[in-house]
């Protein structure tokens, strides 16, 4: 599953599962939903999300299900 650090700001660093962050960063900018991920040794495994609106993070969780189900 997804691994997720503790946060006390209105973003998470998410270490998702399958395949690496950057992976993830493309598919899911594929589908519209724009996460942040950085090429940093000390970050590159993880996709910074920020906390918004309860649609988008549906369209975000949507998104998620969808790349999950290919």
């Amino acid at each position: 599953g997804f691994r997720v650090i503790p946060s006390e700001t209105n973003f998470l660093l998410v270490e998702p599962p399958g395949f690496s962050a950057e992976r993830w960063f493309e598919k899911l900018r594929e589908q519209r939903v724009l996460v942040r991920w950085f090429n940093s040794r000390r970050v590159r495994r993880y996709l910074r999300i920020t906390i918004g609106t309860d649609e988008e993070i549906a369209e975000l969780l949507s998104a998620v299900e969808r790349i999950l189900a290919k």
